[in-house]
């Protein structure tokens, strides 16, 4: 009658060895849920700040219809020359879209070091 307390003792053992994989599994789960939280959190701070970054990009692109419509004059230059044209400029009109940079004021073209083509002198 031996071989009961062997028995005994794997089961005895084999309950131990399945407490302490529970144990681990337990503490695996609580680790992944706090990682999912975190995230989560991350996740709609981050959909906030795209929030704010789309309303920040639709007031600048109001914006921009808001001057393009007060009829403001148009400077524009070419990336290959030295020189600003009023946008009804038939130098201006010649320029192509590759090359062509606008202006929204003379300063601005001037502090880039263009010079005023004889359009904008008169």
């Amino acid at each position: 009658m031996e071989p009961l307390p062997q028995v005994i003792d794997n089961v005895k053992e084999s309950f131990k060895l399945a407490k302490r994989d529970i144990i681990e599994l337990a503490q695996t789960v609580n680790t992944l849920n706090e990682t999912l939280h975190e995230m989560n959190k991350k996740y709609q701070e981050l959909l906030k700040e795209q929030h704010a970054m789309k309303l920040k990009l639709s007031e600048k692109g109001s914006k921009k219809i808001i001057i393009s419509t007060t009829g403001k004059r148009q400077y524009v230059g070419s990336r290959r020359a030295l020189k600003v044209h009023d946008s009804n400029c038939v130098f201006a009109k010649n320029i192509k879209p590759k090359y062509k940079i606008n202006f929204t004021s003379k300063s601005k073209a001037l502090n880039q070091g263009y010079k005023l083509c004889d359009c904008l002198k008169k």
